[in-house]
């Protein structure tokens, strides 16, 4: 070999092998970017089962939280039973719904919360009607140790003061419900809260379907005048918030009877007084203007109210005093001159 091609050969060596440690290099930065993305994916995989987790967690909390509740209800129920001396005229209901608890309490301890709440909703179908079960069985037992007539009497006689102390109950239920409502709307609340103390004083001598009509009837009522109290409220907001940028200084809204007024003023002593009353009527006046010139007022609050606050006036009518005065403070016109609207 000569001198020339040894000389080839060992530069042709050097340049495979650098050809080799540069595949080697791109080979293990490939395998690096691989393990980054695979890390990359496992990393988002176990965000994501958190997530899961967390979620699962938190409806078998609430699942769990539900059991717990309706189960010490359950076990309120029975315990009234048992003092009120029920239990033994329904032993086997009774104890069927005791083991029923004892299940519930097992699979709680194993978390086996779904099952759980199969079986409290199992019991709830049925342990309402325990009670009246209960007494029912107690007065069959009483008519077999005494005279039917007697027993048939005393029998109809706790029916019916069951069923009036339901009712009682009941209307005194509506009426607890109405008094945590009374701020909403107190004139139209007091009321029936006075209607229903009447109703009371008669259902006894009502029949279950006059009674539930009436009150079906009050309850609508109320329901209807505290949704239009809160209508009410919200086009006095709108009305506040309309004179503010108009340029008047509110004062706040005052009760008088069943219309809410609100009044305000201009530093240079122009007044505007507005009232709603709770069917949704609304009236207006602007006073102390010369002339007509509170017919701008008007236009930009009633402007404001439309197109800011969705409060549309409909059915207007507009009443005029003393449109033409020509000088503020006149004999003739000593206050100024004012508009009155009429919205319904």
């Amino acid at each position: 070999m000569s001198e020339y091609s040894s000389f080839d050969y060992f530069w042709g060596e050097r340049r495979r092998e650098r050809r080799e440690r540069q595949a080697r290099r791109e080979a293990n930065h490939q395998a690096y970017l691989e393990r980054q993305r695979r890390r990359a994916e496992r990393q988002a995989y176990l965000e994501r089962q958190a997530r899961r987790e967390a979620n699962r967690a938190a409806y078998f909390a609430r699942v769990t939280n539900n059991v717990l509740r309706f189960k010490a209800q359950y076990e309120g129920i029975l315990e009234d039973l048992k003092r009120q001396g029920l239990d033994s005229f329904i032993k086997n209901e009774y104890d069927a719904i005791q083991q029923k608890i004892m299940q519930i309490n097992s699979l709680l301890e194993v978390d086996e919360i779904e099952a759980a709440r199969d079986i409290s909703l199992e019991i709830g179908q049925t342990i309402h009607s325990l009670i009246p079960l209960a007494c029912k069985q107690k007065e069959e037992q009483q008519i077999q140790r005494n005279k039917q007539r007697v027993l048939q009497e005393e029998a109809e006689r706790r029916e019916a003061e069951i069923r009036l102390q339901a009712r009682q109950d009941f209307i005194d239920q509506m009426r607890r419900n109405l008094e945590t409502d009374k701020e909403s709307n107190p004139e139209s609340i007091t009321e029936a809260i006075q209607k229903l103390d009447v109703l009371k004083k008669k259902a006894d001598s009502m029949t279950d379907a006059d009674l539930q009509e009436q009150l079906i009837s009050e309850s609508d009522k109320v329901d209807g005048e505290v949704a239009d109290e809160t209508v009410r409220r919200e086009v006095i907001k709108a009305i506040y918030q309309s004179l503010k940028k108009t340029g008047f200084i509110v004062n706040n809204p005052q009760l008088s009877g069943n219309v809410v007024i609100l009044k305000a003023q201009k530093p240079a002593g122009q007044q505007a007084e507005f009232s709603v009353k709770l069917d949704g009527e609304l009236s207006f006046k602007f006073d102390n203007y010369e002339g007509q010139k509170c017919r701008k007022d008007i236009d930009d609050v009633t402007t404001l109210l439309d197109e800011c606050y969705g409060v549309k006036l409909s059915n207007r009518r507009v009443l005029w005093s003393n449109p033409d005065r020509i000088q503020r403070g006149s004999k003739e016109n000593p206050s100024g001159g004012n508009a009155q609207s009429t919205n319904r």
